[in-house]
């Protein structure tokens, strides 16, 4: 496997970074596939495959090996484990002074993808999030999710599988 390096470039007076020249790539307003939004229900995270599967819905066995699904991998158990560590700190206490974050969406954008870049991933995008890719409700308290901001604009969360690390980002 080859070692992918990230370099900037600018393309039409915007920077973009990444190891693929996504600035290559046609940009449509709209999704290109037919999507009937009207029609697309919120689906309630409880009855997700995963969730089903530690309720028991699939089997026993199932049910029995969904406790260790990520420790069976040593890669996973190791990435697992470093990540209780660090629960303490994402879940503590709120700094008193904002740290100094720009304003703009477009430069906010570009940390936040030379962010991701930086920790190997191949390819990342920002947009708008639908009403419909939220779950309907939590599969932590049953409680309705509810967005935001209503228009579904500038939306980041990341969840570990156990739902233990939670990280979001709204505007």
């Amino acid at each position: 496997m080859e070692n992918v390096t990230t370099k900037r470039r600018i393309y039409r007076g915007r920077i973009y970074s990444g190891p693929f020249p996504v600035e290559n790539l046609k940009r449509v307003e709209r999704p290109t596939t037919s999507i009937m939004e009207d029609k697309v229900q919120r689906v309630d995270e409880r009855e997700s495959g995963f969730r089903r599967a530690g309720r028991g819905d699939f089997g026993p066995v199932i049910k029995k090996e969904y406790s260790r699904f990520v420790q069976k991998h040593p890669l996973s158990g190791a990435l697992r484990q470093m990540m209780g560590h660090m629960i303490p700190k994402v879940d503590g206490p709120v700094a008193q002074k904002r740290a100094p974050l720009p304003n703009d969406p477009e430069v906010m954008s570009l940390h936040i993808k030379e962010t991701a870049y930086f920790l190997r991933s191949d390819a990342v995008g920002i947009c708008k999030l639908p009403p419909y890719a939220v779950y309907s409700h939590s599969a932590f308290d049953g409680q309705p999710v509810e967005l935001h901001r209503p228009d579904g604009k500038w939306w980041l969360d990341l969840e570990d599988i156990d739902g233990e690390l939670q990280i979001s980002f709204k505007s």
